[in-house]
């Protein structure tokens, strides 16, 4: 199977659509394979999904899920839709958008492990906890995660990483050089990628998060 893009591009564009762009529904046509369809939780189509299979998406990314059930229901839609589609079993991937806020992470390895063959990735989205908690800052003065950001980051990756799943970070638009650093940092934390929030930030991703 092949390996998934180090940078993510969140909220991502016809434009902007490459390997690892995250697409609403609308924005599907005339895209390039290696994308995900992004669906919310408890509002997936069948209609999107099969479109999905038969233009070539790597997979769906799947947010506002608080439970392995809700992805176990989106893998039976996805078996629906390669089917129909006459597509090979498990062909399409899921990717889990998160807010941070999740089971313990023993809890959450066993449950996914026994539920979700397809379950290919877990990604901790900032702005997704801006929504849920409403809040107004999610930095400090001097630019690190403030405390509710940084436990949901934490819970995250240690959730993430107890299943055996590779893990993306989630950053604030900085300029160029606090960005990259904020990436190597990231990667030595043992995150696997970055969620890309500009184009210009795809290249510095997917160097700093290959260095071993």
């Amino acid at each position: 199977m092949t390996a998934l893009p180090r940078a993510l591009i969140h909220h991502a564009t016809r434009q902007t659509a490459r390997p690892g762009a995250l697409l609403a529904a609308d924005t599907m046509e005339d895209v390039g394979a290696g994308a995900f369809l992004v669906q919310e939780s408890g509002h997936e189509r069948l209609s999107d999904l099969r479109r999905a299979v038969a233009a070539g998406f790597a997979g769906v990314a799947l947010s506002g899920c608080r439970q392995g059930e809700a992805l176990q229901r989106l893998a039976v839609l996805l078996d629906v839709a390669e089917a129909e589609e006459g597509m090979a079993d498990g062909a399409l991937r899921i990717l889990w958008l998160t807010d941070g806020i999740l089971p313990a992470p023993a809890d959450l390895a066993a449950a996914l492990a026994i539920t979700v063959r397809r379950l290919a990735g877990l990604v901790w989205d900032h702005g997704a906890l801006v929504r849920t908690l409403g809040a107004r800052r999610c930095e400090t003065e001097a630019g690190n995660w403030t405390a509710p950001f940084a436990a949901a980051r934490a819970a995250a990756l240690l959730a993430g990483r107890a299943a055996g799943l590779p893990v993306y970070d989630s950053a604030e638009p900085h300029e160029p050089a606090i960005f990259a650093r904020i990436c190597e940092r990231s990667r030595d934390d043992g995150f696997y990628g970055c969620l890309a929030a500009t184009t210009e930030q795809i290249a510095v991703i997917e160097q700093l998060y290959a260095v071993p």
